[in-house]
């Protein structure tokens, strides 16, 4: 009960307090180590919408724990979903797509993020199936990530793909990712000095040569 009186007061707090207080119990909530049923409580409640309100912040530090905070959050497969069925990848998804210094900043924090909600759709039930990626173009957007010089968003959106390959839209992921040319972007990887991204990158390398004809993989 004592619990769920401090989780009902944070998020009173969360959606209502000041900017400096809306901060510091996003912050919290970053910090927090929360076990699944603490995370689908506050899900339940109605945290996303707070959290989503300070993704759109002006302030870049505001944005980032907020990010944090559902980087926390959606790790439970559960929240995942949720997430994707109210909207909530939409704005992610657009923070990286827009190539500026402002949100590329974010990146490494949308990254991860992005990469949960996909591995949350890989195990659904075939009559409520619940897609990530809506259009071709983000798609093509999201793999175009691989070539900044940014390794954990490298490493991160190599294994979101690995993940969209091993989940029901995995036919037409790979059919999209060929038509991109990310074959050869992966080959190239595999001269790199970061052995945890080469590897990703040899994985998602086989997914896609898979039954491949010998002429696309040239």
């Amino acid at each position: 009960m004592a619990k769920a009186n401090y989780f009902k007061q944070l998020l009173q707090r969360l959606s209502t307090g000041s900017d400096e207080v809306k901060m510091m119990m996003a912050t919290t909530l970053a910090e927090m180590e929360l076990t699944d049923h603490n995370k689908e409580s506050l899900f339940e409640s109605g945290i996303l919408a707070p959290l989503l309100d300070l993704v759109s912040h002006n302030d870049v530090q505001v944005k980032i724990v907020a990010l944090k905070a559902l980087q926390n959050l959606s790790s439970l497969k559960k929240n995942g979903l949720e997430m994707i069925r109210q909207g909530a990848a939409r704005p992610l998804l657009n923070i990286l797509f827009q190539h500026s210094i402002p949100s590329s900043s974010l990146w490494e924090h949308v990254a991860p993020i992005i990469m949960q909600l996909v591995a949350s759709t890989t195990s659904q039930d075939a009559q409520t199936l619940v897609s990530l990626l809506e259009y071709d173009e983000d798609v093509f957007n999201l793999f175009f990530l691989i070539n900044y010089k940014m390794p954990d968003v490298r490493q991160y959106t190599i294994q979101t793909f690995y993940a969209l390959c091993q989940s029901p839209s995995a036919s037409y992921i790979r059919t999209k990712l060929r038509e991109c040319t990310a074959i050869q972007v992966l080959v190239k990887l595999f001269e790199t000095e970061n052995q945890k991204l080469r590897g990703s990158a040899v994985k998602l390398f086989s997914c896609l040569v898979e039954g491949c004809d010998e002429a696309i993989i040239l």
